[in-house]
């Protein structure tokens, strides 16, 4: 059974180790994009064929460059709008 000091305590836990969490998710997440930009190249390549990979590449390098430094530059704007 759960005292209400240890029910008190979890908010100060979730507020200790907010900044791992954010980190471990903003990781996790440019993780499942980097799986989900090389499983569309590789669907990709295969309907369009080879000829057409090197531009495939490009395109999604660039759209993957422009999420991840959307994410981090939303999170600095973010930051500096809360001071």
């Amino acid at each position: 059974m759960m005292t209400e000091a240890r029910i008190a305590e979890r908010p100060a836990l979730l507020v200790r180790y907010q900044r791992q969490v954010l980190f471990l998710a903003k990781a996790l997440n440019l993780g499942l994009i980097t799986v989900y930009q090389f499983l569309l190249i590789y669907v990709l390549t295969r309907a369009v064929g080879a000829s057409v990979y090197p531009f495939v590449v490009f395109l999604a390098s660039i759209g993957s460059y422009i999420l991840s430094t959307d994410l981090g530059f939303s999170g600095f704007v973010y930051a500096r709008v809360r001071k």
